[in-house]
């Protein structure tokens, strides 16, 4: 997946020991002749000391230096929703048009949901429910992507004050390809639903809101609302400056859940 969309030529895969902090020479798989790995490699060690995507500046390569600095163009960490660096995808060559910033970031993005698949955070195996520990951890992956590459999410919980059968097919029947659903109960005895829409702008999440007012119109009548069919409306953006305590104090506070029901 990485090598498709980054258009890899040569390239390799490789464990990183968590407790040695270094690089383990043998790839777990490799694009292309990868040759042997360097483990005092410039790159690769700023890739373990900062954590995060390096690349070699394109001043060394204008000027015929970057190949005494390292072998690689490109080194990306594979680290998990809680911060664990499990592989770096190290990088020996790709197409000029590739290597550019657009492309590396998102080498960087498809890099961190895989770590996720490859390890599963503790705290969300700890929640009984399938569907509660799937959605939390794309959830605190979200606000992730927030952090590390600016990339917004949005999440609405729809507080049910009347038991509405109907209502709630309905929703379940506007989810998106990407989106999340998550039902539950909160400390006030209401059935509610969290909503996460992944990769979506606050614009794009006041579109959606928009959508369901429409499908409550096509089915209830012009005149229903949510406010009308008893829905308590609780948006959330996730955005540049958003922190995790402030996405907590929404979940456990004007939610009404608990860190039983959803962990972050």
């Amino acid at each position: 997946m990485l090598g498709q969309y980054g258009a890899l030529r040569v390239a390799g895969l490789y464990r990183v020991d968590e407790r040695e902090e270094n690089v383990l020479p043998e790839a777990l798989a490799t694009i292309g002749i990868m040759g042997p790995l360097g483990t005092e490699d410039g790159l690769v060690k700023l890739c373990l000391e900062r954590g995060e995507l390096v690349s070699v500046r394109q001043e060394l390569i204008d000027a015929g230096q970057s190949a005494q600095f390292s072998s690689l163009q490109a080194c990306i960490p594979l680290i998990d929703a809680e911060g664990r660096l499990l592989a770096i995808l190290a990088v020996r060559q790709m197409p000029f048009f590739a290597f550019q910033d657009r492309t590396l970031s998102l080498l960087a993005l498809l890099a961190g949901h895989i770590a996720d698949l490859l390890r599963r955070d503790p705290q969300v195996l700890q929640l009984a429910d399938a569907d509660a520990q799937h959605f939390t951890l794309q959830l605190k992956r979200s606000l992730l992507d927030v952090e590390q590459h600016k990339l917004a999410a949005g999440l609405f919980a729809f507080e049910m004050t009347r038991q509405n059968d109907e209502l709630a097919r309905l929703f379940e029947r506007s989810q998106r390809g990407l989106d999340l659903q998550l039902s539950l109960r909160n400390n006030r005895d209401h059935s509610l639903l969290l909503v996460l829409l992944p990769l979506t702008s606050p614009e794009g999440t006041e579109g959606y809101l928009a959508r369901i007012n429409l499908l409550l119109h096509e089915h209830f009548g012009i005149e229903s609302s949510l406010e009308s069919l008893g829905v308590r409306v609780l948006p959330f953006n996730l955005e540049p400056g958003c922190e995790r305590n402030g996405l907590r104090n929404f979940l456990f506070n004007e939610c009404g859940l608990n860190d039983q029901q959803v962990a972050v």
